[in-house]
């Protein structure tokens, strides 16, 4: 009964083993896959960081080239701070000689147009004068000497004075021409100076074209720059995503290796138990054979000790006859065989079912013997007890001795004691076995 146990908790411990052995298999191709995938995760990591290290200097760079870009943009502004100041005090200047010179040309318009209406009204006066002396001479010419004499010198005193006054207003209108000669010198001057002025306009608009560029070059920088950080960022973030998966990469390395060691002290506990089973079973066939020599030599010994026994007085027939005339409580002739010896190592329930034996020596049965005298209702039967009563010997007792020990060791067996059993196994479980 112990050795099928024992082949049964062994073809259990072999059933565990092949599970271990493929939950082993498995966890290696998970380690496998999760090197694997660790490798993949580090190669990105190192490419992500090459890539930043990459940017890094080109942000220098860029920075760099902000900074100086920002500075040029200062001083640009103040130089056009500076131009807008010098164009607006000359537009003024410009404005105040405009306003002056056309103020003058309308002054010289105003005189103009008197002068010539002057010499229009003097011309037309010339020209009546003129009329009425040839009027005059014709009229003298046609009168008498008489009349001649009768003639009046205010006539004649009034020609001069026109022609004088003609030369005055001449003298005028040639000065006044002069003077809007000068006028007009004097307005394409401003106009040639006003035109210098406006040449500068062409380098403003150059100016302010570079302006533009510089501010379109500046925004793109500055928009590479935040795209530059941005991207930055989420490689920091992608970077961060990695270590953590790195992390709980090494932490299921590291449980996988606890959890590879704790199997593999499972395994040696169990093969440890194994070999000690082996070494029990081996113990215990030994024993087995040394009981049943013992047995045997007992028997022997008792068939030749026969006539020497002693019984009760309802015994008195059965010690007289010859070993052969042995009979038990049904009447049938007693032959001795192993099963007066059964195994003391089977269960509670086969114990009951071999109390009702007589010749099985009581758990209660102590040596030396010691006579139990019978009562009334009970008679004695040939048994172990009796026979260690009544007609033993030294030899006998020995052996008999031997047999209770040998008895005792196989109830209690070394390999069944549980505090050496290994951690996670059972002795006495059917089944499939799941850790907790």
């Amino acid at each position: 009964m112990t050795i099928s146990r024992a082949l049964t908790q062994n073809k259990n411990l072999k059933h565990q083993l092949e599970e271990m052995h493929e939950t082993f298999v498995k966890l290696t191709n998970d380690k496998m896959e999760l090197a694997s995938r660790l490798s993949t995760y580090e190669y990105k990591e190192n490419e992500m960081n090459e890539e930043i290290g990459k940017y890094k200097p080109y942000v220098g760079v860029l920075e760099q080239k902000l900074s100086a870009i920002q500075a040029e943009h200062v001083q640009l502004q103040n130089l056009f701070q500076q131009t807008q100041q010098q164009l607006q005090l000359k537009q003024q200047g410009t404005t105040d000689v405009n306003l002056s010179l056309r103020e003058e040309v309308s002054t010289c318009n105003e005189t103009i147009t008197l002068l010539r209406e002057q010499n229009d009204e003097l011309k037309s006066k010339v020209v009546d004068l003129q009329q009425q002396n040839d009027n005059a001479a014709l009229e003298t010419s046609l009168s008498n000497k008489t009349n001649e004499q009768d003639i009046p010198q205010g006539g004649v005193m009034s020609l001069p004075q026109v022609l004088a006054e003609r030369d005055f207003l001449a003298n005028q209108i040639e000065e006044h021409k002069s003077e809007h000669l000068k006028l007009v010198n004097k307005l394409e001057q401003l106009k040639e100076e006003k035109s210098s002025t406006t040449s500068v306009n062409p380098k403003y608009e150059e100016l302010a074209r570079n302006m533009s560029l510089l501010q379109d070059r500046f925004a793109s920088v500055m928009k590479g720059k935040v795209e530059a950080e941005s991207r930055v960022e989420d490689l920091e973030h992608i970077n961060l995503q990695l270590q953590n998966e790195c992390d709980t990469i090494g932490e299921y390395i590291t449980l996988y290796h606890n959890q590879r060691q704790i199997l593999k002290q499972r395994h040696n506990e169990k093969d440890e138990y194994v070999s000690s089973m082996a070494h029990e079973r081996e113990a215990m066939q030994k024993k087995l054979e040394k009981l049943q020599s013992l047995v045997l030599s007992l028997l022997n010994a008792r068939g030749s000790l026969k006539t020497n026994l002693t019984s009760t007085p309802n015994r008195g027939n059965i010690h007289n006859s010859s070993d052969a005339d042995v009979t038990t409580l049904d009447g049938s002739p007693y032959k001795p065989t192993f099963v007066d010896w059964p195994d003391m190592l089977e269960d509670e329930e086969m114990k009951q079912q071999h109390i009702s034996r007589p010749d099985i020596l009581p758990e209660d049965a102590s040596l030396p013997p010691i006579h139990h005298a019978p009562t009334n209702n009970q008679h004695n039967v040939p048994g172990k007890l009796e026979r260690l009563e009544t007609g033993t010997t030294d030899n006998e007792t020995t052996t008999a001795n031997q047999i209770v020990d040998l008895i005792e060791q196989m109830q209690n067996p070394s390999f069944m004691n549980s505090d050496k059993a290994p951690r996670g196994f059972c002795l006495r479980y059917m089944g499939r076995y799941t850790a907790v």
